[in-house]
């Protein structure tokens, strides 16, 4: 398995990119324009005291790389992360003294797992899109919406068929201006969806 320094030495080399979600990562480059390379030091920090828990009851390495890579993607939220990044008090002559000079060479990219590729999570899957239809799908969003992995959020199987629980859904996602595309089908229609961006 992955050393935990192999892990962080990837975070840090990849700005984050593909292991927090897309808004965490503009939230991190905000921040690294306006107060340097150590941020990212803040950032690693707060990743390990806001998940502590889950980090210490991991038993190999791989067990680590999973745990992170979850809780990272589908948990952290933004604004909780700068929070706990810039209240943790670090001393100045420590942050000082980091060697922020990564050498990308000895970065082991290869080890790391990428989680950019779009993919369901597993505890929810979609029946009406293989992965493979997610990925095609992905290619005709917009550039920046395509960083994001999909969240199932309704589904006949498991929600059941009221049409109007499905459009409050839909709804919520325009109050908050989150896009959102629908799949839908029919036992004598094949899969057709539509995609939503407000």
């Amino acid at each position: 398995g992955m050393q935990f320094n192999d892990i962080i030495g990837v975070w840090i080399a990849r700005l984050f990119t593909s292991f927090l979600p897309y808004t965490c990562v503009l939230r991190i480059m905000d921040c690294v324009l306006a107060e340097g390379l150590p941020v990212l030091h803040r950032i690693v920090v707060a990743v390990t005291k806001m998940y502590t828990k889950d980090i210490l009851a991991c038993r190999t390495g791989n067990d680590l790389e999973a745990t992170l890579a979850k809780l990272m993607r589908t948990q952290t939220n933004a604004g909780v992360l700068i929070e706990e990044a810039f209240k943790t008090k670090i001393a100045k002559h420590f942050i000082q003294s980091l060697d922020l000079q990564h050498n990308i060479d000895h970065v082991p990219f290869h080890k790391v797992q990428v989680f950019s590729v779009p993919h369901f999570n597993s505890e929810r899957p979609s029946k009406l899109a293989s992965t493979a239809d997610l990925r095609r799908i992905w290619m005709w969003l917009p550039n920046l919406l395509r960083i994001e992995d999909p969240v199932v959020l309704f589904s006949s199987d498991k929600d059941g068929y009221n049409f109007d629980n499905m459009l409050d859904l839909i709804r919520q996602k325009q109050a908050n201006k989150e896009p959102i595309f629908v799949l839908v089908k029919s036992k004598d229609m094949p899969v057709v969806g539509f995609f939503l961006d407000w």
